[in-house]
Order: structure tokens, then sequence, then C-alpha cells
């Protein structure tokens, strides 16, 4: 991923999830195993990957522009219309990705 490709998906207003982490982090492989587990139940599709070892500087304008500060593993997720929501190392579980995705969003009164 690119800056660019990161301001077009900001741009285009879909719903969709951005991980970042590092291959090296036991952290980031256990995230990566709660993320497995939410996009089987949930059919999630819409993900995209940064490996923070190997993007330079883009991590960090990610977190410039989002106002957001850089941590890894973080998960962001992108929902139309709304500000972005996240969680950051421990706190990235399947609990909290439903609860971001469906409960939270759920419009049955």
């Amino acid at each position: 991923m690119s800056y660019e490709q990161f301001v077009s998906l900001m741009e285009s207003q879909s719903d969709w999830i951005l991980f970042k982490h590092s291959g090296r982090c036991s952290i980031s492989w256990w995230a990566c195993r709660e993320i497995q587990v939410a996009i089987n139940s949930l059919h999630l599709d819409n993900i995209y990957q940064l490996d923070v070892m190997n993007t330079g500087d883009l991590k960090y304008q990610i977190a410039d522009f989002l106002k957001i500060k850089h941590e890894s593993p973080q998960l962001i997720i992108f929902r139309k219309d709304k500000k972005p929501s996240y969680a950051n190392h421990s706190s990235i579980t399947v609990w909290w990705i439903t609860d971001q995705l469906v409960w939270r969003h759920d419009t049955r009164k």
C-alpha cells in the first residue's frame, strides 16, 4: 500500500479495515489470529495489511492523516460517514471487532 492508495481508500467512502503489524512481533501474530477468526465468522472483505517493518514512513503518514498515534499491531475500521475506530495490541479481539462492525451498527430498536 502506498500513501496515495491510502488516501484513495479514504476518499472512496467505502467500508474497509487496515491492519498494521510487524511480522517479528508475537502480539501481532496473536492479533492476526483474532482477525482471521473475525474474517471467517463475519465474512469480511476489504481488509488491507501494512507490515510496518517494510513500509518506511507510511505508518507515520497514516497516523498524521488520521490524528491517531501509530502503534503496532493496530486495527483501524473505516465506515462510511463515521469516525474511524481502532484498537491496539491485545485490545484487538474478535469481540471488539464484532462490537464495532455488528452490534454498534445494529439498526433494530
